[in-house]
């Protein structure tokens, strides 16, 4: 299965190390490892395979041409700045099994009309997707007790915010 997969794979712990833009992520990873595609600018799409739970700290960060990224349903945690940089990504879903997400997630996409994040619970981190020139709706989910600091700093384009009952704070 991992055979021809063009990627670095910890065996042991089916962590994704190093990717390529030819990779293709076998259905055995777990994860994705920090940096593990960071800079590779000719990415257009990735598909992360059902099983993969986490991904690390800057896992796609400056990959410009990254326009579709196809998450799975086991997705539950993604790493700060793990799609810092991703200039031309336009839309990002991701199911309600996502609870955790780093600060500066999403921070310089500035082409992303559409962030569905409906499992986030606790706090929206800080700057979480600052510099997103296009998103025009933002749906807080229940749970969001708190927004961090700069969380939605420089997004112009949003007219409408859904928040929840759940939200006590912002900084």
């Amino acid at each position: 299965e991992m055979n021809n997969c063009n990627a670095i794979i910890e065996t042991a712990t089916n962590k994704l190390i190093v990717g390529s833009i030819a990779s293709v992520i076998p259905e055995s990873v777990v994860t994705i490892g920090p940096r593990a595609f960071e800079d590779i600018r000719g990415m257009v799409s990735v598909v992360i395979p059902e099983g993969v739970t986490a991904l690390g700290t800057s896992t796609f960060e400056g990959c410009y041409g990254l326009r579709f990224v196809l998450t799975p349903k086991s997705l539950t945690s993604i790493g700060q700045k793990c799609f810092s940089q991703c200039f031309s990504i336009i839309a990002m879903t991701f199911s309600d099994q996502m609870t955790s997400v780093d600060q500066k997630c999403f921070v310089d996409c500035p082409s992303c009309d559409v962030l569905q994040t409906p499992g986030i619970s606790g706090s929206i981190p800080q700057e979480f997707c600052a510099r997103n020139r296009t998103m025009m709706d933002f749906v807080i989910p229940e749970g969001v007790t708190s927004i961090g600091q700069d969380a939605f700093t420089y997004c112009y384009g949003i007219m409408h915010v859904t928040v929840p009952s759940t939200l006590t704070s912002t900084s």
